[in-house]
């Protein structure tokens, strides 16, 4: 698996910010036969957003972005793509009371061999609210139709709570999706997920996350289920080398539970990631 993701941001002006992105990222599965679950992927991504203080309490934007997939299976190369135009707002309601409010339009369009193309059109809305408990806690709500990547979110109702201190930090929620997809399926995932971080020093920090999710899926065009669990864990270490300069190492530990099959596949990742922000201000 590579992949990059380059991407550019600019302030207009005082009030006014943009961003413009694009990702590649490529998949190639050796030792495996190419059926519906292992295939070798393309993946390009695009997007565009402009975001405008009309206030100093209220905020308008939109947004971009086309997803184009071409993955290979034994009868060939098929095609997913993916096209989305959002409008967002945000208002602050008080001075501990964030809002937002978005509406976003999709059109997928797959293409798959020996088959005809298929084009599905949706219209999802979804609204949010951030509360600030007090200056160690604080709490994110949301609730909307399908996708919710507008706020970069995952789920079609949830809660997030966090909790802050000089030394250490826990966040933890829970997110709910009730979807419906291009090629079918209906979806509807719980998902569970907890993270605690302790600055043991000014540059060592320890932390670990964890994950349980429980998925029901059913293919109504091919009249399959697919019901499946899984859970994972991921301690990590990270230390700053220089100012805004980190090396980052972990490992992760999943189980994924076919629940029909009544089958578990074990997942072990390690991994060491240096990551850097520049420019600074010292």
């Amino acid at each position: 698996m590579y992949g990059v993701s380059p991407y550019f941001t600019f302030d207009i002006d005082e009030r006014t910010r943009s961003r413009i992105s694009y990702k590649v990222k490529g998949s190639d599965y050796q030792g495996y036969s190419h059926d519906d679950t292992y295939s070798d992927s393309m993946v390009h991504s695009f997007g565009a957003s402009v975001e405008r203080d009309l206030t100093e309490l209220f905020t308008m934007g939109i947004a971009a972005s086309a997803d184009l997939r071409s993955y290979e299976k034994e009868e060939g190369e098929n095609h997913y793509d993916h096209y989305k135009l959002s409008l967002l707002s945000k208002y602050r309601f008080s001075e501990r009371t964030k809002l937002r409010f978005s509406v976003s339009t999709d059109q997928f369009y797959e293409n798959e061999v020996n088959d005809d193309s298929d084009t599905t059109r949706s219209v999802n809305v979804s609204a949010g609210a951030n509360y600030a408990v007090n200056e160690h806690c604080g709490l994110d709500v949301f609730i909307g139709t399908g996708d919710q990547t507008t706020f970069d979110e995952s789920g079609t109702l949830g809660f997030d709570l966090t909790w802050k201190e000089e030394t250490w930090n826990v966040a933890g929620g829970y997110k709910k999706d009730v979807t419906s997809g291009a090629r079918g399926y209906d979806l509807n995932r719980d998902r569970v997920h907890l993270t605690a971080e302790y600055l043991a020093s000014e540059r060592l920090l320890y932390g670990v996350q964890g994950v349980y999710v429980y998925s029901d899926q059913t293919d109504t065009d091919d009249n399959d289920d697919e019901r499946y669990t899984y859970y994972g864990m991921e301690p990590y270490l990270q230390y700053e080398i220089i100012k805004n300069s980190f090396i980052k190492a972990g490992y992760s530990y999943g189980v994924y539970t076919d629940r029909d099959a009544d089958r578990d596949i074990t997942r072990n990742k390690v991994y060491v990631m240096y990551t850097m922000t520049f420019p600074y201000e010292k």
